[in-house]
């Protein structure tokens, strides 16, 4: 037993050995400095070596799951998204947690703008952490954002604080995925929406219990602990919410929030042009007319323009019966948006269409649950009459 036992320690020390030569050895330099030596033995980078049962650099969930036992943190050092994880991942990934760790003062697992404030001098900054504007940072939000701002770094190649197509495709080798990122449709990512989708991935990534790239009812409650706010992700009320309506409906909530500045829940005019610089495409997201977005407004819009850029295959701003077809697998549907009889939906004809289809399906989900429009909350203490359809964040409350 005791020779077996010699035997095991000698043959794990020769592994990491193996590595940590063939570490330093990458380019040819074959001299070794203390410092080196260090680094390769320090407490990450064993850990990652002794995960790596393969020895390819990568580690998988199959590893990860081996070395800890579950598969709990691996979306979370998965920065890229890829499905494996790398030594530069890894070592982001507990740089993270040790900074999050240092902020959390108190160790009540949420960080305070005062407790940001002692830590950075400022409270610079923190509004970015605080993904929901409730006037804390958990860990999943500080996560997420030091994800995106270690991913937006390492594809933002030329540093010009923009995605091109061609550094997307440089880093992962295909085009795939770059369209679902450039919410606005502009050919480039910039840092905003880059943060929005890459904290929805994620998130989602933790929904996912079972991995089957959908996000059920259960997993909502037993993620959250109850099914508050699953209709308002669940866009086309189809009982599951998928990939794409999660990344819409969560990069939507994260844009609205920023788009508030005064936190009211509605984005006026004003608030707009600040942000974007002119009123242009307030009108379309205004879809009542009454001079304010409020929350609903704004996701099932973004949805709908998310939609139309998906199904215009060809960027003529037209959608054709061929590119429905291509989309869908047949042509079910497509007379309904072409609103005119022409033969081609353009942007207005979808964007009147879609709009209508999903806030009537919204509506009549909360009609379901909360009763005809006028509804009070009888929620002890809310004191917010839910008289219209769209009931708002600040009261997303069982009663």
């Amino acid at each position: 037993m005791q020779l077996s036992f010699v035997c095991l320690a000698a043959r794990d020390w020769c592994f990491h050995f193996r590595a940590a030569i063939k570490e330093m050895l990458v380019g040819g330099d074959a001299h070794v400095t203390r410092d080196d030596w260090v680094k390769m033995f320090d407490k990450w980078n064993t850990e990652f070596m002794d995960m790596d049962i393969d020895d390819n650099g990568r580690v998988d969930k199959d590893e990860w799951e081996r070395f800890h036992g579950t598969k709990k943190g691996f979306s979370e050092a998965d920065i890229d998204g890829d499905g494996q994880v790398t030594k530069e991942e890894y070592e982001q990934y507990h740089k993270t947690n040790d900074e999050m760790k240092k902020l959390d003062a108190d160790g009540d697992g949420k960080i305070t703008i005062e407790e940001w404030i002692a830590m950075y001098g400022s409270a610079e900054g923190f509004d970015k952490y605080d993904l929901d504007g409730d006037g804390i940072v958990d860990p999943d939000e500080f996560r997420q954002v030091k994800a995106a701002e270690y991913g937006f770094k390492s594809l933002d190649a030329n540093q010009d604080g923009k995605v091109s197509e061609e550094e997307w495709i440089a880093k992962y080798g295909s085009i795939e995925g770059f369209s679902a990122y450039d919410l606005n449709g502009d050919g480039v990512i910039d840092a905003d929406e880059f943060l929005a989708c890459k904290a929805a991935e994620m998130e989602r990534n933790a929904l996912d219990a079972d991995g089957d790239g959908k996000i059920s009812r259960q997993e909502w409650i037993a993620k959250y602990g109850s099914a508050v706010g699953f209709d308002e992700y669940d866009l086309d009320g189809d009982g599951v919410i998928d990939a794409d309506e999660f990344r819409i409906a969560k990069a939507s909530e994260i844009a609205f929030t920023n788009l508030d500045a005064n936190g009211d829940g509605k984005v006026s005019r004003q608030e707009w042009i600040d942000k974007y610089g002119s009123a242009a495409g307030f009108d379309q997201y205004d879809l009542d007319g009454d001079g304010l977005i409020d929350p609903d407004e704004f996701r099932i819009a973004k949805k709908t323009e998310v939609d139309f850029r998906n199904l215009d295959a060809d960027g003529d701003g037209k959608i054709s019966r061929d590119e429905w077809i291509a989309k869908y697998g047949n042509d079910d549907g497509f007379d309904m948006y072409d609103l005119d009889g022409d033969g081609i939906i353009d942007a207005d004809e979808f964007r009147q269409t879609k709009t209508t289809e999903l806030k009537q399906s919204l509506q009549s989900r909360r009609k379901a649950k909360f009763g005809e429009p006028g509804y009070v909350c009888t929620f002890v203490n809310c004191a917010m009459h839910c008289c219209r359809p769209q009931i708002p964040r600040s009261c997303r409350k069982e009663p």
